[in-house]
């Protein structure tokens, strides 16, 4: 084409110029640069590192007015050639690469501007990749050299990663980002029962923490093969992975001994409040969870197992006004907090288009002691459970 920028000289002398020149540099960079930042290999560090040097040097004999390579006041077939390659190096020196020391920016103040002309090239520019999303694509695989490219890039930035910030993973393609080296990380969606039993633990451990939205229809590659994609899952900030609800919260309440314990008294006491987790969870949640499934939700006895799974509640719990939780603890439990997340949405029901199914149904007088414990934790943690029009929107 005679379109666009004139990549090559008219005079064929200056064309042989210029593709020596972009060889004998591809050959110094393209093939260094990748195992320098990723393998730390000294011998391609060596390598780049003249390259960029000579790079440098070009740069700096440009004439005031050409910004490009071979001293030119537009770019040509060298700077397309080596551009990209240039580029990345020069992202992965922003963020001062451990692999990459002593190597830093300041080194290479002409390349900086280079860069900064390329990006912002009426043409050129829109051809480079998304810094954060090429960072830390290098970043997955320095940790993990099994790690393989996805599409869409993790693209967030660097800080959001290494911060309290929430993101959300927003498809099955999307890459595992980095891991937080200064929060633990949960990996979720707000509205599963599951994953608010991790949310009311780390509240009451008072942990700080990452939360991480999973799309829970089309599970990521990465994460269904750390546990065929079900969550909770957990990140420590050394890349420690947990993963089962009640693995997690008790991985949760010995990480600190801040906050409440969650397993108060003996060992005897841990064991019992474990089994009261298990077996109310066998008498109650099958029933609970009776309006997600469609044949047993319209069936007679639909609603009526829901009312006695309730009934059962109340009937377990103490008699003791002070002592209103499970196993007539003076505070909540691992028990209580295992267990809220499935009352609040069998109290949420009255939001829905179920509430005359199920949640009429109740009668409050007889379970006023269970009505107390939901009201009593439900207050101090509504944060960490279903919003009444997320779950609306569910059902």
């Amino acid at each position: 084409s005679d379109g666009g920028i004139e990549v090559l000289p008219k005079d064929l002398i200056e064309v042989a110029k210029h593709r020596v020149y972009t060889k004998r540099l591809h050959d110094k960079l393209v093939p260094a640069y990748y195992t320098a930042i990723v393998d730390a290999k000294p011998e391609s560090l060596e390598k780049m590192t003249a390259g960029l040097k000579q790079i440098e040097e070009d740069l700096s004999n440009n004439e005031d007015s050409n910004k490009f390579l071979l001293n030119r006041s537009e770019p040509g077939l060298a700077d397309i050639r080596l551009s990209p390659f240039i580029f990345r190096i020069y992202l992965v020196l922003s963020v001062e690469f451990e692999t990459l020391k002593p190597l830093t920016l300041a080194d290479f103040p002409n390349i900086v501007s280079y860069i900064d002309n390329i990006i912002n090239h009426p043409v050129l520019g829109k051809g480079y990749t998304d810094k954060w999303g090429l960072i830390n694509y290098y970043k997955n695989r320095i940790a993990d050299k099994n790690w393989k490219v996805k599409y869409p890039y993790d693209q967030t930035s660097f800080e959001d990663s290494q911060s309290q910030k929430e993101l959300i993973l927003k498809n099955s393609l999307t890459a595992k980002p980095l891991k937080n080296e200064n929060f633990i990380r949960l990996y979720g969606h707000h509205i599963c029962p599951f994953v608010q039993r991790a949310l009311l633990a780390l509240t009451a451990k008072e942990i700080p923490y990452q939360f991480v939205g999973i799309d829970l229809t089309e599970k990521n590659s990465w994460h269904w093969n750390i546990n065929k994609g079900l969550v909770p899952l957990i990140e420590h900030p050394d890349g420690t992975l947990v993963h089962d609800s009640l693995d997690v919260c008790n991985w949760i309440q010995e990480y600190t001994e801040e906050g409440i314990n969650l397993y108060p008294g003996t060992a005897e006491n841990k064991q019992r409040i474990k089994d009261t987790t298990q077996q109310w969870f066998d008498k109650i949640v099958q029933y609970i969870l009776i309006y997600v499934n469609k044949e047993r939700r319209e069936s007679e006895d639909g609603p009526k197992e829901f009312v006695e799974a309730l009934e059962w509640a109340e009937s377990q719990l103490s008699n003791n006004s002070v002592n209103i939780y499970i196993n007539d603890e003076a505070h909540e439990t691992m028990a209580d907090l295992m267990l809220l997340p499935f009352f609040r949405d069998a109290f949420a029901i009255k939001e829905t288009q179920l509430k005359a199914h199920f949640y009429d149904q109740i009668d409050f007088s007889k379970i006023p002691k269970l009505k107390n414990w939901y009201d009593t934790l439900n207050s101090k943690y509504s944060k960490d459970l279903t919003d009444d029009r997320a779950f609306d929107s569910l059902l």
